[in-house]
């Protein structure tokens, strides 16, 4: 009677077969996530890197020439691939695309609700930074540097204005994202492409890849053609343009993901090893090519890699690099914040060398202590206020989707 017990409360095998297949699939489908997310780590690094090593380049100080002429020098070759922070926000961009895609398409989330959680966990974060820095610059002042870069001096020398709060406040309009905190144009641009997310979407849900790719090509053309003659900055609605073919390669790239796995097993090993040298010579644009579709096809591929190569998800999914991965957004958005503050706070007292060295382990611990206590809040009150805006189906969205 036990045995037929058992019997009676035993799924079929083909049952016990779909559920193992499926928690097999959803193992795979959470590597294969947080191999992205280790992605995303390492570029935020690269990030840090070149905005640290340039406080050496390019100078009038005669201690940081030799130093200048290496790195100039390396930065033309695949072995600046530690610091190629300038293509690791095209890296982000197309990333933002894939995680948008997947999010929205499997599930049935209002447009309003997606934009409340979209702009929650962006913008608190970014906010709670852009103040800091503002109270850092009132408090330690910020001062131009005799002899330093123009790209350092650049971000120094700035005063706080309430119209230049105001336009940070807003954060999707043409502004100068110099002067609090740099790496705010970034944030306009992924702000911009992640409210107009629902229009690409519907592109790829409708049309062909081969349409939705070569329409969104001609879209970024016209607009890098327009932002060069018209010397636009770089937040500016040409630049957008430019950008949606990241947030596109990104939809394309989830949309079909089964079709890229297969497509990578088919390769022959050297092959595969050949492209993602290749990869690598795109990213860095040592070909010296447009960089806007050279850093973006090599970003691709390092994404393909990270998806489907096993060797590339047991590094991704490494503990130190997961790390990285979960305090990347607030490493990106306030190591370079942190460093201008301590130029204006500690030199001359610290030479440049001694700033940059006690700005690293602080960027990391600061990034630590905001994923903590501001970004993943943030998160959670996001997806609080999303789940409050959702009221039934969603609707007048082309793509049935959101």
């Amino acid at each position: 009677m036990l045995v037929g017990y058992i019997a009676s409360r035993t799924p079929p095998p083909s049952t016990v077969s779909m559920a193992a297949s499926a928690l097999r699939q959803s193992d795979v489908e959470g590597r294969r996530a947080r191999a992205l997310d280790g992605l995303r780590g390492l570029a935020a690094v690269s990030v840090v890197l070149l905005h640290y090593l340039q406080v050496f380049n390019a100078t009038a100080f005669p201690e940081y020439a030799a130093f200048s002429a290496v790195f100039t020098r390396l930065s033309a070759t695949p072995l600046s691939f530690p610091w190629a922070g300038s293509s690791a926000v095209p890296l982000f961009f197309v990333l933002s695309g894939f995680v948008l895609q997947r999010m929205l398409d499997s599930s049935a989330m209002s447009y309003r609700s997606y934009v409340a959680r979209r702009v929650l966990r962006l913008w608190i974060p970014y906010m709670v930074v852009v103040a800091l820095a503002s109270v850092g610059i009132e408090f330690v002042g910020s001062h131009l540097v005799a002899g330093q870069s123009d790209w350092l001096n650049g971000m120094l020398g700035t005063r706080i204005s309430q119209h230049l709060l105001f336009q940070h406040v807003l954060l999707i309009g043409s502004f100068d994202t110099q002067r609090i905190n740099p790496v705010v144009w970034s944030l306009v641009l992924e702000l911009r492409l992640s409210l107009l997310f629902p229009l690409i979407l519907w592109a790829v849900s409708r049309y062909r890849v081969p349409v939705v790719l070569l329409g969104s090509l001609a879209i970024a053309v016209v607009g890098g053609y327009l932002q060069h003659r018209l010397h636009a900055s770089s937040v500016s609605l040409y630049q957008t343009l430019v950008v949606q073919l990241h947030f596109v390669i990104g939809a394309l790239l989830a949309a079909h993901e089964p079709h890229v796995q297969r497509f990578y097993a088919r390769l022959p090993r050297p092959l595969r090893w050949g492209l993602t040298l290749g990869s690598v010579v795109l990213y860095t644009n040592t070909a010296h090519l447009p960089t806007t579709y050279s850093t973006v096809a090599g970003a691709t591929w390092l994404i393909v890699v990270a998806l489907c190569s096993p060797l590339a998800s047991r590094l991704l999914c490494s503990p130190p690099i997961q790390w990285l991965g979960r305090v990347s957004y607030s490493l990106y958005l306030s190591h370079l914040a942190l460093l201008l503050f301590l130029i204006n706070a500690l030199y001359p007292r610290l030479g440049f060398l001694q700033v940059v060295l006690l700005a690293v382990p602080l960027a990391l611990f600061c990034a630590t202590l905001l994923c903590a206590w501001v970004e993943q809040p943030a998160i959670t009150i996001s997806r609080i206020v999303g789940r409050r805006l959702q009221q039934g189906p969603p609707a007048a969205v082309p793509s049935g989707n959101l």
